[in-house]
């Protein structure tokens, strides 16, 4: 039986140990046995830890995580497989700690409950002491180098950074730690040459010349009609990107995933609804003229749970649609990119890109991302249609990159 004090203390610089770990072949925690119930019969590989500096070590059971769990302002997240936390045990800092994992990022004030498993008996008096701490002790996730990326990529197109697929499809930076052993990235892409960016915009003027950012105009979201003429509340309405600045990989079911912006809807959208949303251009002049053609391009990827089934059409004043009527139908993962091209008849030279949504089954909690992208007068441009016929998975077109070391 091992003891303590049969520890180099060179090595434990001080601390007691508390009992060791049986690691997996992969690297990962098979159990963590306690010092004095460690009896091996045969040679067995171990990873020393630490015991607690007060009380002894307790960690808390993934199955009670977040059974009450809500965010800043007060809503239940316990039953949203979108902020579904998960657990795992690991070694830290030679501690055995329990990591949890949001798949979003969480605001201050969001607050949720842990179980421990451990018994407790009537009538003792129990101190927990928590030690907790943010873990950004993993590898560092390294992408692809340029000289690794082979193919044409046309249209100007060029790769302007990576992303983790799914669960939000999280931009890629220095600072990106990974965790899992297996995960999938793919590469998102400057827009196509051609296409309308930010112009004449007076605040922030550093938002010039960057790509347009859908429904910017937040609370332009009208005439949000549903059946029998009843109308919805803009409140449930939602846009997860600052104004100006696209936030969120949005694949196109091409290949050529963009930054776009997140919108949804909290709540069960019914089949039927209808609502007209804007994205603003310009402060300055304006950019969409009437008697010429305009061809708009969409990505959209469902975030969301349910399915979604609508349709678009442009349009450039009140209700009044015109051009042709676009499908979308997204099973959650999917996305797809799609085109439109119309010339507008009625109302004025407008400042904004406007689409108009038809909803053709209900979905509840809308979560889609888009990007959007106008290429104005496009009769007299030659753009390569870069449209997919059909939606595809968001994982379709990557590999499996496997970041983690084999020390």
């Amino acid at each position: 039986m091992l003891k303590p004090t049969d520890f180099d203390e060179s090595t434990t610089g001080g601390r007691t140990v508390g009992g060791v770990v049986l690691p997996n072949e992969g690297g990962s925690i098979k159990s963590i046995i306690p010092l004095n119930d460690f009896c091996p019969l045969e040679e067995t590989e171990i990873v020393p830890y630490f015991a607690p500096e007060k009380g002894d070590l307790a960690l808390y059971a993934s199955g009670s995580l977040g059974d009450h769990y809500f965010d800043e302002n007060g809503n239940d997240l316990s039953k949203n497989i979108d902020y579904k936390l998960s657990a795992e045990t690991m070694l830290s800092g030679g501690f055995v700690l329990r990591k949890i994992t949001a798949p979003r990022e969480l605001n201050n004030g969001t607050n949720f409950r842990a179980v421990t498993p451990q018994p407790r008996v009537s009538g003792r008096v129990y101190v927990y002491h928590y030690d907790v701490k943010t873990t950004e002790t993993g590898e560092k996730l390294v992408v692809p180098a340029a000289a690794q990326v082979t193919g044409t990529i046309p249209n100007g197109r060029t790769i302007e950074g990576w992303y983790i697929v799914g669960n939000g499809n999280r931009i890629v930076d220095e600072n990106t730690v990974i965790w899992d052993r297996e995960l999938t990235i793919a590469p998102y892409f400057s827009r196509m040459n051609g296409t309308q960016n930010l112009v004449g915009i007076t605040n922030p003027a550093d938002s010039n010349g960057k790509p347009l950012v859908f429904g910017n105009e937040q609370g332009n979201c009208k005439p949000q009609r549903v059946v029998n003429g009843d109308v919805t509340s803009n409140a449930a309405f939602y846009g997860a990107a600052s104004r100006f600045e696209n936030t969120v990989a949005v694949g196109g079911g091409n290949g050529f995933a963009e930054l776009g912006s997140e919108f949804g809807y909290n709540g069960t959208l019914v089949k039927g609804a209808e609502f007209r949303y804007a994205t603003k251009v310009t402060d300055g002049a304006a950019v969409v003229s009437i008697k010429k053609a305009h061809t708009f391009y969409y990505n959209f990827e469902n975030f969301g749970t349910s399915a979604v089934d609508f349709d678009i059409k442009g349009v450039n004043s009140g209700g009044d649609c015109e051009g042709p009527r676009t499908r979308v139908c997204l099973a959650p993962g999917e996305s797809i990119r799609v085109s439109y091209t119309v010339t507008y008849n009625l109302g004025g030279a407008n400042k904004n890109i406007m689409v108009y949504f038809f909803f053709n089954e209900e979905v509840v909690n809308l979560k889609l991302g888009v990007s959007v992208n106008v290429v104005l007068d496009s009769a007299n441009k030659n753009i390569e249609d870069e449209t997919a016929p059909t939606p595809q998975t968001a994982i379709s077109k990557t590999d499996i990159i496997d970041n983690r070391r084999e020390d």
